[in-house]
C-alpha cells in the first residue's frame, strides 16, 4: 500500500512539473503566439478622438529613438495607422564575467481609433555588435533557451539576453501608453 501512495505522489509530482515547464517557457513568460514573441495589446484611453491618438503615435515614434528620420516606416491618417523600426540597445553577458553590446530591431505598429488604440510590437531580431553585427531572430533565441535550436552562445546567454530585451520592451510599451495620453493643446 506505501508503494502505490509512493507511486501516486511520484507521478503526479512529475506531471505537475512537466506542465509547469511547457506553460513557462523556462521561466521566460515572454509572449509567444503561433511560434512568434509578438508583444499586443489594446488600450482605452476616453476623450481621445482618432486624430489626437494619431498625433500622439507619431509624436512617440520621434521622441523616442535616436534615428528620427528612419523610424517611421509608413503612416496613414486615415486608417489611423502608423507604423515603424525602432532598436533598443543593451549589454548583456555571454559568461566568464563577459557582457556583450546588443540590439533588439523590432518593428512596431500603432492602430488608432476613437477613444482607443492597439499596439503590436514584432519581427524582433536581436544583433550582436559584438561579432561582426550578427543577427539572430528573437524566435532562435528562444530556441536556444528551450533547446530546440542552436546559436553560438550558452543557453544562460540566450536567456540573459532575452529577459533583457523584454524589459526593454515592456519599458517601451510603458513609454507608449504615456505618450499617447498626453493632452496635445493647439498653440
Amino acid at each position: 500500500m506505501k508503494k502505490l501512495i509512493f507511486t501516486i505522489a511520484f507521478f503526479t509530482v512529475c506531471v505537475t512539473a512537466n506542465a509547469q515547464i511547457d506553460k513557462d517557457t523556462v521561466g521566460l513568460n515572454l509572449p509567444v503566439k503561433d511560434g512568434q514573441v509578438i508583444y499586443t495589446g489594446v488600450v482605452e484611453i476616453d476623450g481621445k478622438t482618432k486624430d489626437d491618438l494619431y498625433r500622439n503615435a507619431q509624436q512617440w515614434f520621434i521622441d523616442g529613438f535616436y534615428s528620427q528620420k528612419d523610424v517611421i516606416q509608413d503612416k496613414d491618417k486615415e486608417d489611423g495607422l502608423v507604423f515603424g523600426r525602432g532598436v533598443f540597445y543593451f549589454f548583456s553577458g555571454v559568461g566568464l564575467g563577459q557582457d556583450v553590446n546588443w540590439a533588439n530591431h523590432v518593428t512596431i505598429k500603432i492602430e488608432c481609433k476613437d477613444n482607443k488604440y492597439r499596439y503590436s510590437f514584432y519581427n524582433m531580431v536581436i544583433v550582436n555588435y559584438d561579432s561582426g553585427n550578427t543577427n539572430f531572430d528573437i524566435e532562435q533565441l528562444l530556441g536556444a533557451v528551450l533547446g530546440t535550436q542552436k546559436w553560438p552562445w550558452t543557453k544562460n546567454a540566450a536567456k540573459n539576453a532575452l529577459t533583457t530585451s523584454d524589459d526593454l520592451v515592456k519599458k517601451a510599451i510603458l513609454s507608449l501608453k504615456n505618450g499617447m495620453a498626453k493632452t496635445t493643446t493647439d498653440f
